[in-house]
């Protein structure tokens, strides 16, 4: 059923995709960045995509969700005009309650650090650069113990203004991603194999799974073409299974996994 934006509550100051919050026709209230934002239309099927495939996995990835904007769903039609926002699909993630933004102090009372290791994973995975050294795409929800919650996937694939040549590129061309975000990591996963158990759930995933992520509902209007899309799943697959040669190329920054035998 489609999800359309009903009323406009404010905007949101962090972040640099202008993004504003709407209470929206199921009831919820979403974070919503538009076709309009300085990263170009591509970014919202970023953050669609990369939602379903941490879905896959059952990461705590916020909901994200299609908002469509509409004159006649919205208490103040005038609103578009007024804010310069075109009628049609847009980009919504469920917004988090009693959230806030990650600091290192608080892993040690989170319950599921157990996913840290497996957003690194899939960072790799989905070639997305920005959290190694950005904390603001991490909340900390809940009380303690508090949950760990993942957001913004904006700049998966190499950043929105990929291409099908960047894609093949960066398929045979494997790069480790690592920052000061990720050091913060280590102390809570290092062991003598401290990814074995998240590469295994990638594995597991389904090249029809995948392919079932893109689905039909994603909107043209985002202008990312078909052909497109069959590019980047190829792109996907293949990565998941290069992901057991490139994650051992991370031994160097863990003390006890780098200390046990290969």
């Amino acid at each position: 059923m489609s999800v359309y934006a009903v009323e406009y509550i404010k905007d949101v100051e962090e972040g640099e995709m202008a993004a504003k919050l709407f209470l929206c026709s199921d009831g919820n209230i979403y974070i919503v960045k538009l076709m309009s934002n300085p990263n170009g239309r591509r970014s919202l099927f970023n953050e669609l995509v990369a939602y379903r495939l941490g879905t896959l996995l059952h990461l705590p990835i916020a909901t994200g969700q299609v908002i469509i904007f509409s004159k006649q769903k919205l208490k103040d039609p005038k609103l578009l005009k007024r804010m310069a926002i075109e009628e049609g699909p847009h980009f919504g993630s469920l917004l988090i309650n009693n959230a806030s933004m990650y600091t290192p102090g608080k892993l040690n009372h989170c319950k599921n650090t157990s996913t840290l290791p497996e957003i690194i994973v899939f960072d790799h995975w989905i070639s997305n650069y920005d959290r190694k050294d950005e904390p603001q795409n991490i909340l900390i929800t809940g009380q303690k113990p508090y949950q760990l919650a993942y957001i913004d996937h904006a700049d998966a694939f190499n950043g929105p203004e990929w291409t099908i040549e960047s894609l093949n590129y960066y398929t045979w061309n494997s790069q480790v991603i690592w920052g000061s975000t990720y050091d913060e990591f280590v102390p809570y996963i290092d062991n003598a194999d401290p990814f074995r158990l998240a590469l295994i759930k990638l594995e597991s995933i389904k090249d029809e799974q995948l392919a079932a992520a893109f689905g039909r509902d994603i909107p043209s209007e985002w202008q990312v073409s078909k052909e497109e899309v069959k590019a980047l799943l190829f792109h996907l697959i293949i990565r998941k299974r290069q992901m057991n040669k490139l994650i051992p190329e991370l031994r160097r920054y863990f003390p006890i996994w780098n200390s046990s035998k290969f």
